[in-house]
């Protein structure tokens, strides 16, 4: 069952984003925060339904989403649970925006609870072993996660959220303790 609290403040969160875009004009750049305390509170309470309305699946060993911010940084965590095992496995991302707009993550840490892992083996260990559950690796979001994380590929292409008639293009993406900024132009769509 949902904490209500939680609950609420994920439904205030979304709301407010959703009157943010709703209310741009196109020609105009918007500045916003997200605060990772807002931004875990729509994870745990709204990510799900939202998942489940554009019926994607979300993998039943996963569980508790949180991210945080710090200087340049963001860590994802989440709780995997397989075969007995039960574990927190946070993955450290340098989000960055490229000179043609495309939204890179490429990872820099990961830790199976407190144990710090080597990076580069178990990306590599990730592409060629057998021993991840078969409904990982067999699924091409596994191998697009790993390029990401890797660096070779970009997370989104064209980071671009279609409202009506209008576009809104993330322009800039900082990571600072405790918040995300975020800046996004409003264009008219073709």
């Amino acid at each position: 069952m949902d904490d209500p609290i939680a609950s609420e403040r994920g439904r205030a969160v979304e709301e407010a984003i959703s009157h943010l875009l709703s209310s741009a004009k196109p020609g105009t750049v918007t500045r916003t925060a997200l605060y990772e305390s807002d931004a875990n509170a729509w994870l745990e309470t709204r990510l799900p339904r939202w998942l489940e309305a554009e019926e994607t699946p979300w993998p039943d060993e996963v569980s508790a989403l949180r991210v945080q911010a710090g200087e340049g940084r963001m860590r994802l965590a989440v709780r995997v649970t397989t075969e007995g095992w039960s574990r927190v496995v946070t993955l450290t991302v340098e989000p960055r925006l490229d000179e043609e707009g495309r939204l890179w993550a490429p990872a820099r840490a990961l830790h199976v609870g407190r144990l710090r892992l080597p990076l580069g083996l178990i990306l590599g260990e990730i592409e060629t072993s057998n021993r991840l559950p078969a409904q990982w690796r067999d699924d091409p979001r596994t191998r697009f996660a790993v390029s990401v994380f890797a660096g070779d590929a970009p997370l989104v292409e064209s980071p671009v959220v279609r409202i009506d008639e209008r576009r809104l293009r993330l322009t800039a993406l900082e990571c600072v303790p405790e918040r995300f900024d975020l800046a996004y132009e409003v264009e008219r769509r073709d």
